[in-house]
């Protein structure tokens, strides 16, 4: 008779990790958003509000053939977003662009 000394479970799969993005956090405040369509965050828990703010730039090349590009982003709230940034931009001389949807 055979003796067992111990078992091994094989997977047929190698295992797989994923990163989750499970908040993102004001950079001025430290407010916490959920992370939203586009890496943005959606900074309220209203099903039918939209509350998004994106402040970024993106810089590289692109060709037919391929490119390589890098996007650098801050991540500010709502409420710095009026308090702090709006104010500093328009001390800049900086107008904003609005821009309205219906759907």
């Amino acid at each position: 008779m055979t003796e067992i000394i111990g078992t091994e479970i094989i997977s047929a799969r190698p295992e797989k990790t994923v990163d989750k993005v499970v908040g993102i956090k004001c950079d001025l405040c430290d407010r916490t958003g959920k992370p939203d369509i586009g890496e943005r965050a959606k900074w309220n828990d209203l099903y039918y509000d939209v509350e998004r703010t994106t402040v970024s730039s993106e810089s590289g090349f692109r060709y037919p053939e391929g490119g390589s590009t890098g996007t650098e982003k801050f991540h500010v709230c709502p409420d710095c977003w009026d308090s702090k940034l709006k104010p500093w931009m328009a001390s800049q001389n900086a107008i904003p662009t609005l821009s309205e949807y219906d759907y």
